[in-house]
């Protein structure tokens, strides 16, 4: 029976990999071998890029670099009062409010 297993774990696995992996899929070089990756990029790793070919593939692929996603303020401190646990203490203020215990009103 143990067998079984992992003989069918195989056979999942194998499944996976054949659907992930497509005829026109590049590999993902973040799991490839050093030299295996560095031979897939056309890079001499004692001469690096030359400047013409940088050039070529900054217009081709763009700058490697990661953009900042810059929010305002006023949203940040919105979000603040969003979610559960911000509604239930919404939903605790406004039936403070109601019942008349203002005490817990301002507190909360």
């Amino acid at each position: 029976m143990g067998m079984n297993r992992v003989f069918l774990r195989k056979e999942v696995l194998s499944m996976d990999d054949h659907k992930t992996k497509k005829s026109g899929d590049k590999p993902d070089l973040a799991k490839e071998d050093l030299q295996q990756a560095l031979t897939q990029l056309n890079v001499d790793p004692k001469k690096g890029l030359s400047d013409q070919e940088a050039n070529k593939r900054l217009a081709q692929y763009g700058p490697n670099a990661i953009t900042a996603k810059s929010e305002p303020l006023w949203l940040k401190f919105l979000k603040d009062f969003t979610g559960p646990i911000a509604y239930m203490i919404e939903a605790a203020a406004i039936v403070s409010a109601i019942i008349n215990h203002w005490d817990d009103f301002v507190i909360i």
